[in-house]
């Protein structure tokens, strides 16, 4: 394959992503073998991930977005919650509804 189209499967696959939070060999099998068989188009899709604050993970023959701690597009500040969450004041607030969601989500896990 050419640089360019190593640069559109790549794209691709972060559109897929970004899209679709996953993708799955069974789903989208030729994307998920351009990603894990041909190592450019995985460093190129690696690289273009990070550049846009996330990660991508591969797991149990699915390809998955992890949103990077400092991405400012996908996720809050501890500001921006504050405002959003008119309850909610004090990062102490925030912290303690972070452990209540984990808590919960142990539960039923």
């Amino acid at each position: 394959m050419e640089i360019d189209e190593n640069l559109d499967v790549a794209l691709e696959i972060i559109n897929t992503l970004i899209q679709n939070k996953e993708i799955s060999k069974e789903d989208n099998p030729l994307l998920y073998q351009n990603y894990v068989n041909s190592s450019e188009i995985g460093n190129l899709t690696d690289k273009i991930a990070e550049k846009m604050g996330f990660d991508i993970y591969r797991l149990d023959n699915t390809l998955n977005l992890c949103v990077m701690i400092d991405n400012k597009v996908f996720g809050y500040t501890n500001e921006e919650l504050k405002r959003k969450m008119k309850l909610i004041n004090k990062n102490e607030d925030i912290y303690l509804m972070y452990f209540i969601i984990l808590t919960i989500i142990t539960c039923f896990y």
